[in-house]
């Protein structure tokens, strides 16, 4: 019972303390006769309350009020459901909520549209008393069906994203480096273009089609083609020269792969990278391209 309330109880302090009325809340000020303790755990509600704007910040969509409202009303619901005196089913609860956005998750991710009372199934079987599954065996089973569903999903992203990618480029007069890159010049630079392996000093920006700043960090000293490096950043670079600058368009497929869901991206979404190349190094200076920074 111990280990079940240890390992649980970051989950259950990540859960944002909301008084939820007409889902507007009240300033505390409003509140009558709150004490130190009301009052702590009103400003923990603020507190996490913050941790969803920043979530916004990158997928716009949970700005309206709808969404927020949706939110408030699974956080009312989770904190109900609590028992007192009772961390076994607490627990047990939130491993439940745990399993059904992993389920959601792979339906979005793989189109795996699995059957709930199936995990249920296997999580009571799990659970025997006379039971002592072979856990490697268990997992060996389990991925090896689940890349057979990841190799069709990516088949499919990558067919949508090319076609994504194409139309945007047509509406937004782009010139073609590729089927995953299309550019448009700014600014030409001077003297050759910048290859593999040449330290470089760029300004890299990435944005979605609307504008919206992905807010990824990009160091301003890099290798091209170190290691780490996606395939189609390593070919926007090679596209200019000293003082050039261009905007690309891409796939967030082909930028960040599977990683795209971490940004709030779906894999066909074009992103836009405006990379303005500020100096090439010459070669022949012995850098090691991989221990130099690498944009992710």
């Amino acid at each position: 019972m111990h280990k079940l309330t240890h390992v649980f109880l970051s989950a259950l302090l990540a859960l944002p303390l909301i008084s939820c009325h007409d889902n507007t809340g009240r300033e505390l000020s409003e509140i009558r006769n709150a004490d130190a303790a009301d009052s702590v755990a009103y400003l923990f509600g603020r507190m996490k309350a913050h941790e969803y704007w920043q979530y916004a910040t990158s997928d716009t969509v949970y700005r309206h009020r709808d969404q927020i409202d949706s939110y408030l009303e699974g956080v009312e619901d989770a904190l109900h459901a609590v028992r007192d005196n009772d961390p076994a089913y607490n627990a047990g609860r939130r491993m439940g909520l745990r399993l059904a956005n992993i389920m959601e998750t792979m339906k979005v991710r793989y189109n795996l549209d699995i059957d709930k009372e199936m995990v249920l199934d296997g999580f009571q079987y799990g659970l025997r008393d006379d039971y002592d599954q072979d856990e490697l065996q268990v997992q060996q089973d389990f991925y090896e069906i689940l890349d057979r569903f990841k190799a069709k999903k990516e088949v499919i992203d990558r067919k949508e994203a090319l076609e994504a990618i194409r139309k945007e480029a047509t509406l937004g007069h782009y010139s073609k480096i590729s089927d995953n890159l299309y550019c448009r010049l700014q600014k030409p630079g001077e003297g050759p273009k910048a290859k593999r392996g040449q330290q470089i000093y760029a300004a890299v920006d990435y944005a979605r089609i609307n504008g919206d700043d992905i807010g990824i960090p990009s160091p301003d000293q890099m290798v091209v083609g170190s290691k780490g490096m996606p395939e189609v950043l390593i070919t926007a670079f090679c596209q200019l020269s000293k003082g050039g600058r261009a905007t690309f368009l891409t796939s967030a497929l082909a930028l960040f792969g599977r990683r795209a869901d971490v940004m709030n991206l779906e894999p066909a979404d074009p992103v836009v990278v405006t990379i303005t190349l500020n100096d090439i190094v010459t070669e022949g200076n012995g850098l090691d391209s991989n221990k130099l920074p690498v944009i992710h």
